[in-house]
C-alpha cells in the first residue's frame, strides 16, 4: 500500500508538466512503443529511421517497448509513459522495502524513502521516463532473489532485463558478486541462472543477433568516444562533485556505514560480520567505481549504498532508536528539499511541441527524405512527431562515427556552427568546404535542419548559398533545401 501511494504521488508529480521531463531519449522510446503497437511491420523494417546508426534493424530496448506499448494504446501517449514510469517507481519502492525486510532492517519504509529520494539527481533522473528505471528495478529484484536463493526467479528477471536494456550485464552484478564472495552451490546456481536468463533474453529478441552486437558496442561506447574525441551525452561523462552533493543523505549514511563496518574489523569479529553486509559493501564499491567513470551508474550506487548502510547500522539503530529517528528526520528533510528542486526542474521541461511545426512540414512536403539535423539531441523530438522521414544522427553520436568517421566529422563541424566543414577533426582553412556540398555528397541528404540559437553562422552561410533555399522557418529553427 505504501508503495502504491508513493507511486500515485509520483504520478501527480509527473503531471506538473504536460511534457516529459528532460525530453530527449524518453520521446524516442515512447514513439517506438507506440509504433510497435500500431505499425509493427514498419518497426521491424526500420525501427529508428537512422540509416547511419546501425547497418541492420536493431532495438536493444525491445522488452521495455513491449511493456510500454499497451499503455500507448489505451491512454494519451504522454500520459501513457507517465503512468508506466510511476508503476516502475512504485515497484522500486516496494522491492526496496522487501529487500530491507529480507535483511531484517528496522524502519524499512524510512530507509526505502532514502533509496528513492536520498539523491536529488537520481530522483530527477527517475522522472525522465526512460528504460534505466526498469533496469534499476530488475537489478534490485535480482539482488532480492539472490539473497532468497531463488535461481529460477533470478533467471527470469535476468531474461527480462537482457531483453529490455542495452547494458544487459547489470542484472548479473548481484549474483556474480555473491558467488565471488561465498563460492557455494547456492550462489553458483543463482549465477548460472542469471547467465542463462541473460542468454535467453538476448536470444529471444527478434533482432538477434544484431542486438548482441549493438549491446557490446554500447558497453564500449564511452571508451570509443573518448578515444576518438566524439561528443558524449552528459550522463556518460565522469561524475562531478555535484552528483555527490545532490546525494548528501545517501553519502552520509554510506560513510557512517563504512565507519561502522571498519570499526568491527578485529580478527575475532571479522568472520562474524553478515555475508549480506559484505555483498552490499562490494556492490556499493563496484557501482561507485563505475559511477566515477560514467555518471549515470550513480542510479545503481544509490540503492546499494543505502541497503549497505541499513544492514551495517542495524545494531546501532536498535540500541539508539531516538538518535536514529532524529538523524533520519534531518535526512528526510533534505529528501524533501530534493523533491522540491525536482519539482521546479519538472516545471522547466522542454515543451513536447518542440519541432512539431517543422515535423509536419517535412511529413507533408518531403516524406521519406533524409534530413541532416544539425544537433543530435533534436532527433528524439523529430522522431516523436514524424516517423515518415529519416535522420542523419540520433541515439548517440558515436554510432554515426562508427558507421563512417567521415560522415561524423562532416556533421560535427556543422553542429559546432563552423562556416565550413571537412571529413576529419580539424579543418585547415584550405580544407574547409561548402556545407551544402558536404551535406549533399557526404551525408547524402537534401534537407538541413538548423536552430537559430545554436547555428546562426551555419544559417548565414546557407542563406548566402545560391544552391540552397529556406523552405521553413519558425521562432526556433529553419529547414533548408538543397536544390538539384
Amino acid at each position: 500500500m505504501i508503495a502504491l501511494l508513493i507511486g500515485a504521488s509520483f504520478f501527480l508529480f509527473l503531471l506538473s508538466t504536460p511534457s516529459i521531463p528532460g525530453g530527449d531519449d524518453s520521446y524516442r522510446h515512447l514513439k517506438m512503443a507506440s509504433r510497435l503497437a500500431t505499425e509493427p511491420s514498419a518497426v521491424f523494417r526500420d525501427p529508428w529511421l537512422l540509416p547511419y546508426a546501425w547497418p541492420k534493424p536493431v532495438d536493444a530496448w525491445f522488452g521495455y517497448h513491449v511493456l510500454l506499448a499497451p499503455f500507448t494504446v489505451f491512454l494519451p501517449i504522454i500520459v501513457a509513459t507517465k503512468v508506466f514510469t510511476s508503476l516502475l517507481f512504485a515497484g522500486l519502492v516496494y522491492v526496496s522495502i522487501l529487500l530491507l525486510r529480507q535483511l531484517d532492517v528496522e524502519y524499512p519504509i524510512l530507509w526505502a524513502m532514502l533509496v528513492v529520494a536520498g539523491s536529488g539527481t537520481a530522483l530527477y533522473r527517475a522522472t525522465l521516463s526512460r528504460p534505466f528505471l526498469l533496469c534499476n528495478l530488475l537489478v534490485l529484484l535480482a539482488l532480492l532473489f539472490t539473497l532468497r536463493g531463488k535461481p529460477v526467479a533470478v533467471g527470469l528477471i535476468s531474461a527480462v532485463h537482457a531483453a529490455s536494456y542495452s547494458i544487459f550485464v547489470f542484472v548479473g552484478l548481484a549474483p556474480a558478486m555473491a558467488f565471488l564472495l561465498s563460492r557455494n552451490r547456492r550462489s553458483a546456481r543463482s549465477l548460472l541462472a542469471s547467465g542463462a536468463g541473460m542468454a535467453a533474453g538476448l536470444l529471444f529478441n527478434p533482432y538477434f543477433p544484431e542486438n548482441v552486437r549493438f549491446d557490446i558496442v554500447c558497453m564500449a561506447l564511452v571508451g570509443i568516444a573518448r578515444k576518438a574525441h566524439v561528443q558524449l551525452g552528459l550522463e556518460l561523462e565522469p561524475i562531478t562533485p555535484w552528483w555527490f552533493a545532490a546525494s548528501a543523505p545517501v553519502m552520509v549514511v554510506w560513510v557512517l556505514g563504512i565507519f561502522r563496518f571498519v570499526k568491527r574489523r578485529p580478527p575475532l569479529q571479522w568472520e562474524a560480520l553478515r555475508s549480506e553486509a559484505w555483498l552490499l559493501f562490494a556492490l556499493s564499491l563496484v557501482t561507485l567505481g563505475a559511477s566515477i567513470q560514467v555518471s549515470r551508474t550513480m542510479d545503481l550506487f544509490v540503492p546499494m549504498a543505502v541497503l549497505f548502510a541499513a544492514v551495517v547500522l542495524s545494531p546501532w539503530v536498535r540500541a539508539h532508536r531516538r538518535d536514529f529517528l532524529c538523524l533520519m528526520g534531518v535526512l528526510l528533510l533534505v529528501c524533501g528539499g530534493n523533491a522540491v528542486l525536482t519539482y521546479f526542474n519538472l516545471r522547466q521541461a522542454v515543451p513536447h511541441e518542440r519541432f512539431l511545426g517543422i515535423s509536419r512540414y517535412l511529413s507533408a512536403n518531403a516524406p521519406g527524405e533524409l534530413v541532416a539535423n544539425a544537433q543530435w539531441d533534436e532527433y528524439p523530438f523529430l522522431y516523436f512527431w514524424n516517423a515518415r522521414n529519416r535522420y542523419v544522427i540520433g541515439i548517440d553520436p558515436t554510432l554515426l562515427y562508427l558507421s563512417d568517421p567521415r560522415k561524423y566529422w562532416f556533421w560535427r563541424h556543422i553542429a559546432e556552427d563552423e562556416t565550413g566543414t571537412c571529413d576529419h577533426e580539424r579543418c585547415a582553412p584550405s580544407e574547409s568546404g561548402s556545407i551544402a556540398q558536404a551535406v549533399q555528397d557526404g551525408l547524402h541528404a537534401r534537407y538541413i535542419l538548423t536552430e537559430h540559437f545554436r547555428n546562426p553562422r551555419v544559417e548565414a552561410v546557407l542563406a548566402a548559398d545560391n544552391r540552397v533555399r529556406e523552405v521553413y522557418r519558425d521562432a526556433e529553427c529553419s529547414l533548408f533545401a538543397i536544390q538539384d
